[in-house]
C-alpha cells in the first residue's frame, strides 16, 4: 500500500470518528431534553430518582432545576472518592437524598436497587451500555414493586439519509426498552407517529 493511499484511509477514519463524536454530542446535548426534564421535575417530586447526564454542563443544568424546585440533589461522578460515593449511595438508598445527578460513574458496576425512577439523557447506541443503565433501575429492593424509566429521544426536524439512520438507532433503543416494560403498548404508541414518518413501522415486529 502506498503512502498516499494510507494517508487517504487515515483521513477517512479520522473524519468518520469526528462525525460520530459530533453525532453523539448533538444527541446528548439537545436543548429539548432539558425542557422536558424541567417539566418532569415540576410534575413529579423526585424520590430516589436518578438522572443520567452526558456532560458536566448538562449535570449542572439539571441540578439547578432540581434546586429551583426545592430539591437538594447530589452529583455522582468520577470525581468523588470511594468513601464519598458510598455515603451518597447510602443516603440515596434511604431516601435522604431524593435525586442523584450522575455522569458516567454509574456505568461502572455501582449497584443501587432502591432507585425508583431514572431519566436517561445520555443516549447510547451501545446495547450493553443501555442494558446496564436499565438494570441499575430494575433491580429488586424491599417495598419496591416497579420502576419508571424515561428515555429521552432526539428526532431531527430535517429528513435525509443521516437523519434516517439516527432516528432508527434511537427508536430501536426505545422499542428494546418497551419490549420488557409493563406499559409496552403505551410506549410503542408514544413513538408510533415517528415510526410511521420515517417508514420504520416494520421495526416493531423485531421487539415484541
Amino acid at each position: 500500500m502506498g503512502e498516499i493511499e494510507r494517508a487517504h484511509q487515515s483521513n477517512d477514519f479520522a473524519e468518520v470518528t469526528r462525525l460520530q463524536e459530533e453525532r453523539s454530542r448533538v444527541l446528548n446535548t439537545a436543548a429539548g431534553k432539558l425542557e422536558r426534564i424541567r417539566d418532569a421535575i415540576e410534575r413529579n417530586r423526585p424520590n430516589r430518582t436518578l438522572f443520567y447526564c452526558a456532560s458536566r454542563r448538562q449535570l449542572d443544568a439539571v441540578s439547578e432545576m432540581l434546586r429551583a424546585n426545592g430539591q437538594l440533589p447530589r452529583a455522582f461522578t468520577a470525581e468523588e472518592d470511594s468513601a464519598t460515593r458510598q455515603e451518597i449511595l447510602t443516603r440515596f438508598s434511604s431516601g435522604q437524598i431524593p435525586a442523584l445527578v450522575a455522569m458516567r460513574a454509574l456505568d461502572e458496576g455501582v449497584d443501587i436497587p432502591e432507585t425508583r425512577e431514572a431519566h436517561i439523557l445520555a443516549s447510547s447506541g451501545n446495547p450493553r451500555e443501555f442494558i446496564q443503565r436499565r438494570g441499575r433501575v430494575l433491580r429488586l429492593a424491599p417495598g419496591k414493586t416497579h420502576a419508571r424509566i424515561v428515555d429521552y429521544v432526539v428526532v431531527p426536524t430535517s429528513h435525509g439519509d443521516y437523519e434516517q439512520q439516527l432516528v432508527e438507532r434511537e427508536l430501536r433503543r426505545v422499542l428494546d426498552f418497551a419490549a420488557s416494560a409493563m406499559n409496552a403498548d403505551g410506549a410503542r404508541a408514544a413513538i408510533w407517529h415517528i415510526l410511521d414518518r420515517y417508514q420504520l413501522l416494520h421495526l416493531v415486529g423485531e421487539y415484541v
